[in-house]
Formats: C-alpha cells, structure tokens, sequence
C-alpha cells in the first residue's frame, strides 16, 4: 500500500495540508502517517539541563489522536491514518519517517496566517523541497482538495533526457488520471536549435501522454510560471529543484514573489529517480 507522509506543527497550514492529504490518501488508496517532530528546548540556568519532555511528548499525542479522529470523522473511517511522534528536528524527523517508509507522496503546508508560522513552516517546506529526496507537495493555506484535472510541469529543456525524472512523473500523472501539461520556462524568445531539439526529446519521452506543450514569455520566469498556473487550469505544479532558477527564486527575498509561498496551487518537487526509489 502507498503511503502519503504529513509532517505537522498543529498550524493552520499544516492542519489544512492533513486535509488535502486525507483527500489525496483516499483517492490513491494510501495510508496516511501524521508526523510530528518534536524538539527538547535547553533550559540555561547556572547549568544547561534539557528541559523534562514527559509533559510534552503528552500534550503532542494528544494533539496527534485529536487530529487523527477529526480526520477520520470528516474524511471517512476506511482511511488508515497513523500517527507518529519522533524526537528531533523538522528534517531529520521527516527524512528518518521517509527513509523507513519510502512514501508516495510528502505533503506539507507551505503558507501560514501569521508572519511567524509563514517564517518557521514555511522555511521548512522550502528546504524540504530542495532536499527531500521523495515527491514532496506543498499546499497553500487556502487550497481545498477536488479532482487533479490539469498537472504542468516547468522544464527549462536543457539536457532532459538526464534531468527529468520520467517514470515518477509519467506514474504521478496516470495514477491521477491527469492531463499533463510541459512549460518552457526559458526566456529566450529567438529561435534555439537547443530547445528545439530538447522539447523533441520530450516527446518522446513522454509518448503516449500526449501533453500539451507551452511556452513563457516574460521577463521574470517565476511570476510568468505563476501567471500561467493562474490563467490555465492547472490543479498542481510540477517543479525539479535542480533548476538553477528556482534555488536563486526560493532564496533571494528580493523577489516580489516565492513559488513555494505564493503559488495558488499546490507545488510538487520531484528529484530524479536513483535519489527517490
């Protein structure tokens, strides 16, 4: 059986992502892993002493079943949802539940309500979502699960044969039963031999998928990307964190605009297959 992995700080968010995910659990019929990580604080008096954990692993469980049968209430019984409780920091927590496991999916909440919840959660998906090496969803605050109609991939066509992850696109998009569509997010608008070529050798490996095939115009290649999403039906994007681009996007607060934190839909990361079996 699949298995879908939600790490969770008992944010907004992270509550609305555990309900995108339970949605998702059950239309791929997967179990669902409710993950919490929970860090020990150093008290510093005259001595450093790490503070008792007993009251805190206890008020954590409690928030975990509590979520765990709010799920099951709202999203039907026959879901099998476990919870899991590791002692940690966010990534280590979440890369440990993975390596067990080798989940279907990650799915995380990428925006909060408040400054500090966009801060410290979101920070956390966005590092996740360049280093994670499974499929790894972030969900908006405001996105609500329905049927995923219109997937679209961003591919800059540079060297796609070595840098697409095919099979678990190719598997994603028919076990959602999903039209795939591939955006050019170059910015050169003249002709290229390269791209020619590249966008050819995605054809072919994606044949019998038969996506549609778009390209961007625009002078900042994220807010197009946005735009397009925006304008074009697409229920989720597909992004491939070894782009150059995006890392510059994610991390340069210059930027009117963050993928991860400002797209109005949810963003999956995808790594290449050897780091993700």
């Amino acid at each position: 059986m699949k298995t879908i992995i939600v790490p969770i700080d008992f944010s907004t968010a992270a509550l609305n992502a555990a309900l995108y995910a339970a949605e998702l659990a059950r239309m791929v019929d997967a179990e669902l892993i409710i993950l919490h990580s929970l860090q020990v604080p150093v008290l510093y008096s005259e001595v450093p002493v790490a503070a008792n954990t007993d009251a805190m692993e206890v008020k954590a469980n409690g928030e975990l079943d509590a979520i765990k049968k709010h799920l099951l209430q709202t999203k039907g019984k026959a879901l099998i949802i476990k919870t899991e409780l590791k002692m940690g920091s966010f990534y280590s927590a979440l890369l440990q539940c993975c390596n067990l496991t080798k989940p279907y999916m990650v799915i995380i909440g990428s925006q909060g309500t408040t400054a500090t919840e966009r801060f410290l959660f979101g920070g956390h998906a966005v590092h996740a979502m360049k280093h994670l090496p499974w499929p790894l969803m972030a969900v908006p605050i405001g996105a609500t699960f329905h049927p995923i109609r219109n997937v679209a991939l961003s591919c800059d066509f540079h060297q796609v044969v070595e840098n697409t992850p095919v099979s678990t696109i190719r598997n994603l998009v028919i076990g959602l039963g999903a039209h795939l569509k591939i955006i050019h997010t170059g910015k050169n608008q003249t002709f290229d031999p390269e791209i020619i070529f590249e966008s050819g050798m995605m054809q072919e490996l994606f044949n019998g998928l038969e996506p549609d095939y778009h390209f961007i115009e625009a002078n900042d290649v994220n807010e197009g990307l946005i735009d397009f999403v925006r304008h074009h039906e697409v229920d989720v994007l597909l992004v491939l964190p070894k782009h150059h681009y995006l890392i510059d996007f994610l991390i340069h607060k210059s930027n009117t605009k963050q993928l991860v934190l400002h797209c109005p839909v949810p963003v999956i990361a995808l790594h290449l297959e050897e780091t993700s079996s």
